[in-house]
């Protein structure tokens, strides 16, 4: 079997393409919610105003009609690196502070679960098993929210958020929402905008340098 080094080096074009994809699409979404203020400006700037509204509103819709295109360009990179995570990672226990949540499964998914226990840890969990979950849900959208019942306590850990005595629930995670597909929301989650971004997480998890 070929080294993490190599496996990273020989996907390297194809990753640089798959996130320059990505930034393409996210800057049409960040286009497609600029605010517009048109109140209490002299009246020669409306037509500025108006024609800066049109713009907004040409790439909303052209963000519209890639949803899926960022959708495939996400969920390529979280199986990329999830079978990543499978060859390559040699952790064997789960020592993060939600691990509990994982004990009653048998013993072999917690030896996959375990594999998976890797990279830094977001939401009391770690990004590894963030990738499987998202990877999990890209490959079985036609299920919708019917995953695996880990997969299902991961999105939920993402889900859920306490604000003060109340529990808000994320739409972007929540899979009774039976959203078509999540993988660029986990993605964004991940903070992967760049390949700098993504680059610097590889390294942290594999131990290796990525040029």
């Amino acid at each position: 079997m070929i080294t993490v080094e190599v496996y990273f080096k020989e996907a390297e074009h194809a990753l640089d393409g798959l996130f320059k994809s990505l930034e393409y699409y996210c800057g049409l979404a960040k286009k497609a919610v600029e605010p517009i203020i048109i109140s209490d400006r002299p009246i020669e700037h409306l037509n500025q105003d108006l024609s800066r509204r049109e713009e907004i509103y040409k790439s909303m819709k052209m963000y519209q009609s890639h949803q899926f295109s960022m959708h495939f360009v996400s969920g390529s990179i979280l199986q990329f690196v999830s079978k990543a995570i499978d060859l390559y990672s040699d952790q064997k226990e789960m020592n993060f502070d939600k691990s509990a949540l994982f004990s009653k499964f048998n013993d072999n998914k917690k030896l996959l679960l375990s594999k998976y226990s890797v990279g830094r840890i977001v939401k009391g969990i770690p990004i590894g098993l963030v990738i499987l979950a998202g990877r999990s849900q890209y490959n079985h959208i036609e299920e919708g929210g019917k995953l695996r019942t880990y997969n299902q306590i991961i999105f939920n850990l993402l889900c859920e958020e306490e604000l003060g005595n109340d529990t808000y629930r994320d739409p972007c995670f929540d899979l009774s929402n039976n959203l078509y597909c999540y993988s660029s929301n986990i993605i964004a989650f991940l903070g992967w905008e760049r390949y700098e971004i993504f680059k610097k997480d590889m390294s942290d998890i594999f131990g290796i340098t990525l040029s």
